[in-house]
This record gives structure tokens, sequence and C-alpha cells, in this order.
């Protein structure tokens, strides 16, 4: 007797694996749901810079502890999953919490930063932002980061993406 599959679902401190192409990878970790004010309730991810050779078998701690290239919110990374687009490869927790990554958005004319999970938002000029570590903000679907993931920008158009 078959019995149904679980769903997939994702925990905070899940790392999961990105192939990159026919020979590398890299990874991203979930660390967080945004529920600020402009943060709209997306899953918050960090993507780490180094790329790995397919065949490697890096440590978890290996991963985590290694430089982040950027942030981002995803509607959801259990979609992400159920896509094709990542696969899960363990969980850590440790110093999950701990970063407060900054975002900032484009709405009404004026330009905004805030802190993942932060109660708070304020004004800023494009000129404070571009001198900021800000990530751009939104929610955006799984494909769009793994595009970033991939291409080492997103591929959307958007003319207020200023990094």
């Amino acid at each position: 007797m078959n019995l149904p599959l679980k769903r997939p679902r994702t925990l905070l401190g899940d790392v999961l694996e990105v192939k990159m192409d026919g020979n590398s990878k890299r990874y991203l970790q979930y660390i967080g749901f945004d529920k600020s004010a402009l943060g709209l309730g997306g899953d918050v991810v960090r993507i780490f810079k180094k790329t790995y050779k397919k065949e490697s078998t890096p440590l978890l701690k290996e991963i985590t502890e290694g430089e982040v290239d950027f942030y981002a919110h995803i509607h959801s990374v259990t979609k992400g999953i159920k896509e094709g687009l990542w696969s899960r490869v363990g969980s850590i927790k440790k110093d999950i919490g701990v970063e407060k990554p900054l975002f900032y958005q484009y709405s009404d004319n004026k330009w905004f930063l805030w802190e993942m999970d932060g109660k708070n938002y304020w004004e800023a000029t494009k000129k404070e932002i571009m001198k900021s570590s800000a990530n751009m903000g939104g929610v955006m679907p799984p494909k769009l980061v793994e595009e970033r993931i991939k291409a080492g920008k997103y591929l959307i158009g958007d003319p207020t993406y200023i990094k």
C-alpha cells in the first residue's frame, strides 16, 4: 500500500540548496517571518555568497557561518521546494534571530527603510539607501529569488532596484 507523501514543510533554520548549473550549487537559509508593516508577512531568507562544487557536501555550520550575499522576502520558502527551485538539506538554528536585515522599498513617491520585524519604518533618501546595506523589500515569488541567486541581480526590470 502506498502512503501519501508528507507535504514539504520548512521551519526556521532550514538550509536549502540551489543548483546553479551542472557543476555548482549555492545555499540559502530561512531566518524569519517579517510581520512588520512593510514586510507584508513574507518569509525572509539569507542567501550565502559562496558557490560550491556539485559533488561537495559542506557542513551546515560552514555554510551558515559564510558571508551573506543578500536577504530576500519570499511568498513561501516551502513553495520554492514544491516548484523544484531548491531542496532542504538540513537545519541549524544557531544565531537565528540575531540578524536584523535592513530592507528598502519605494512607495507613493517615497523611499522607506525598515528592519525585519521592526515595529517602525522610516522615510529615507535614495542616497541614504545606496549607502546602506539595505536589500530590496517586497514579497517575491520564489522564482525571482532563484533568478537573482543565479544571475546576480533581479531580472524583473524593477526601476526601483538600486543595488
